[in-house]
């Protein structure tokens, strides 16, 4: 799985849109980049395309001879010829490198692309246009029926976002302007139902370090600003750029949930499991459909992947693209025996697969909560971000079970990391303003994992609170308590948490250890009253003899709560359910699989039918 690498905008790019000149130095930067083929040159080449395709008449003869050359050189898919280290397939970069393919046969639709394809051939501009489409409309079918596979990134949504304002923009088949404008529609409904304090912040299936660590950070922060109203002005010099100097509007149904005060509630289910990719998605041994969801969530060695993973990279050559060249060893394996030995080897890989996420947010105007609810507790993790508190003023709580990086390639060795992911993942159950964790570390060792650090910490940045306060509690545990403006957060821990070993971090050692987690606020209680709910905080752990046992319990204000490893989180004895629709909010409500989403409050309304290819804003369709 990759990383971001610098932002690959241009600070011009509102002079180029309004015709004046700009500094065409940073474009051929773009080019020198663009011509290496490696990861994130996609990012490069929609701003390419966003030149390319702009009547601007003091862009000289030279840049514009190069662009051209660019496009017509490059690599748009896996199935081409020719050697690369991009990253095509995690869902961002299916959906820019379908942009780039169908928008660059569009703008160049007689000439010859020079970059074979299959069986050496070289297509045309428009039989690359066609090809492009094709992956879009799939793409766009998929995000409509199944959610983002990387949910809630405020880093990957903003490479979501780019490729579809820019289809926005150029796209001449009013399908495709349709298509993209809707998949930005949802992608700012999430935004909007996540946004807290000017941020969006929320449990997250591809979230680093940085960004977690300070909404302020986050790469979506320009989009959102532009799309809800904020304080600081956009910038241009990254991809979002594109997305603020586009023509879409943001529908103001959506504006208005981003504004929306008070108390909402938000349940939302994203992507599939691997057992349900097959059957959902296509035949399984299809590597056009089945297979490229598989590589979306990048669920490449996961026992339900690994045979049409290994197609893939013999039919596509793509044995020697830096990201894959673990894989290889499997291509020894007879197919048959493919699956049985990805159970017995439990490779650590199986963590970087993102799977189906149950998100629950609760927010108010004071703080924000939200979880990925029993994401695959025990497995291995990667870059999934499974519970996130906010304070106000951009104030973040979480915690996780350190991780090493599986390789030492400069390709992936940042994640699981210290803040990255996690290296075990926990149990997680949340009900509004409550939330258990549960770190249970005695699983089986898998093929490739590095040595297991036994212990988990909170993110606890002291520095930023303005008030907080810690002790030993009656249980065993520690309790801690925390105050930013408004906002509080209370934290019981199930072993003795050490508040020294690491800056801006308690530690909590063992191979068992667990967060029970609180959120308060000034207009319900003043603060010394909220610290002593949480330093007596009846609170009952129960270790289980071997993983996957145990069990956390805890009384707040006289409601019962227990998380079971095996079951999720109870209420006074019944099951919360966990098995969420696709959309279970205020605002909207759409069940899994859904071929329809209407959106409507405080007046204004958007109706999204992907089946019909109709959207329709406050009554009028666009």
């Amino acid at each position: 799985m990759a990383v971001k690498m610098a932002p690959p905008g241009i600070a011009d790019l509102d002079r180029l849109v309004d015709g004046e000149a700009i500094d065409e130095a940073p474009v051929h930067a773009m080019c020198d980049f663009v011509e290496q083929r490696i990861d994130c040159s996609d990012f490069r080449v929609l701003t390419l395309i966003r030149i390319a395709a702009s009547p601007n008449p003091h862009l000289s003869d030279g840049l514009r001879r190069r662009v051209r050359a660019m496009l017509l050189g490059f690599k748009y898919w896996m199935d081409e010829e020719g050697e690369d280290s991009m990253c095509f397939w995690s869902e961002n970069h299916q959906g820019i490198f379908a942009t780039c393919e169908y928008l660059a046969g569009q703008l160049l639709p007689d000439d010859a692309f020079t970059n074979p394809g299959p069986d050496g051939r070289r297509f045309t501009g428009r039989e690359h246009r066609a090809r492009g489409r094709r992956r879009l409309e799939q793409w766009f079918d998929h995000r409509f029926r199944y959610g983002f596979t990387e949910w809630n990134s405020n880093t990957y949504y903003e490479e979501d976002v780019a490729p579809m304002a820019l289809l926005v923009d150029l796209a001449e088949d009013p399908e495709v302007r349709r298509g993209a404008a809707t998949m930005l529609d949802l992608l700012l409904l999430d935004m909007a139902l996540h946004r807290f304090d000017g941020h969006f912040v929320a449990s997250g299936g591809r979230v680093y370090e940085a960004q977690k660590q300070d909404p302020a950070d986050a790469d979506v922060g320009d989009i959102v600003r532009h799309a809800f109203g904020g304080a600081r002005a956009p910038s241009l010099d990254r991809t979002g750029g594109l997305f603020v100097v586009s023509s879409y509007e943001t529908p103001e149904v959506l504006r208005r949930i981003a504004a929306e005060p008070g108390e909402v509630l938000i349940r939302e289910s994203y992507g599939l499991d691997p057992d349900e990719v097959a059957r959902e998605v296509g035949t399984p041994d299809d590597i056009d459909t089945t297979g490229a969801f598989f590589w979306a969530m990048e669920a490449f060695t996961t026992p339900e992947s690994i045979r049409i993973t290994m197609d893939m990279l013999r039919e596509w050559g793509m044995q020697s693209n830096r990201f894959l060249q673990p894989l290889g060893a499997f291509l020894r394996v007879p197919r048959a025996l493919m699956p049985p030995l990805v159970r017995a080897l439990n490779p650590a890989t199986q963590g970087v697969a993102i799977r189906r996420a149950d998100v629950q947010t609760w927010r108010t105007d004071h703080v924000l909560l939200s979880s990925a609810q029993g994401y695959d507790p025990g497995g291995f993790g990667d870059q999934q971000h499974l519970w996130q508190a906010m304070l106000p003023g951009g104030v973040p709580v979480f915690a996780t079970h350190p991780g090493s990086a599986m390789f030492d390639g400069a390709a992936r060795n940042f994640s699981p990391g210290a803040w990255v992911g996690n290296g075990i993942n926990p149990q997680v159950g949340q009900d509004r303003g409550v939330l258990v964790a549960l770190h249970d570390l005695r699983h089986r060792r898998g093929y490739l994992e590095r040595p297991r650090q036994r212990y988990s910490h909170l993110f606890w940045p002291r520095d930023r609170f303005d008030e907080h306060r810690a002790g030993e509690h009656p249980a065993g545990g520690s309790w801690l308590v925390a105050r930013s403006g408004t906002g509080y957060v209370g934290v019981v821990t199930l072993r003795p948490a050490d508040l020294d070993a690491e800056p801006d971090a308690v530690v909590q050692r063992g191979d068992v250890t667990g967060w029970v987690v609180l959120m308060g606020d000034a207009a319900t209680e003043d603060f010394d009253a909220f610290t002593e709910r949480i330093r007596t905080l009846p609170v009952r752990h129960t270790r289980g003899r071997r993983p996957r046992g145990g069990s956390v319990a805890v009384d707040v204000d006289g409601t019962a709560y227990e998380l079971r490893w095996r079951g999720g989180l109870f209420r006074d004895g019944t099951p919360l359910p966990a098995d969420y629709p696709r959309l279970d909010t205020p605002f909207v409500r759409a069940e899994r699989f859904p071929s329809r989403i209407v959106v409507d409050h405080d007046g204004h309304g958007l109706e999204l039918d992907r089946a019909a290819g109709t959207r329709i804003v406050d009554g009028v369709p666009t």
